[in-house]
């Protein structure tokens, strides 16, 4: 109702502190649902009919000490993951995929068009092409810097 501030408890083994200190993003599916990714690679959906926030994916189930740092739902409502070892998929009916950029670190995904994406990793940015429903062909973006004293300027954009 605006008025009031709601604690929600995300999971019972873990103090609320942790989640607060390893909270990585929070966002909303093309459903509307509002999701939680921590990050060690836990990932909760709020339930509206419990009023409750359910773990819906753990990375840790398919990857050994996962480092999750950001999530995206793409316009197919398909969950992307950017991982400290790759970017991944989770479908609900195979679980978590490598996708792309296999061994970076990857930061951050953003979508462009209905299978292109970019992806920031550790090495620079990435264009990402979707040539099957959740594989990957990357390419790579070069940025020139024009340094000025302390500052580097990003000028043009080279792509290869």
């Amino acid at each position: 109702d605006g008025n009031e501030i709601k604690h929600y408890q995300l999971d019972e083994t873990v103090e609320s502190k942790d989640h607060i200190l390893s909270s990585t993003t929070m966002t909303c599916d093309y459903s509307g649902n509002i999701w939680i990714a921590l990050k060690n690679g836990k990932i909760y959906a709020y339930d509206n009919r419990t009023d409750a926030f359910q773990l819906r994916v753990d990375a840790s189930g398919y990857l050994s000490s996962p480092v999750l740092n950001n999530i995206l739902f793409d316009v197919d409502n398909r969950l992307w993951l950017c991982m400290s070892t790759g970017v991944y998929c989770w479908e609900e009916k195979s679980g978590l995929l490598l996708a792309g950029l296999k061994g970076q670190c990857a930061n951050c995904i953003v979508q462009i068009d209905d299978t292109e994406f970019c992806a920031g990793t550790n090495k620079g940015i990435y264009r990402l092409k979707r040539i099957k429903p959740v594989f990957l062909q990357r390419k790579r973006y070069l940025f020139p810097r024009k340094c000025m004293s302390n500052h580097c300027v990003l000028s043009k954009i080279n792509y290869l």
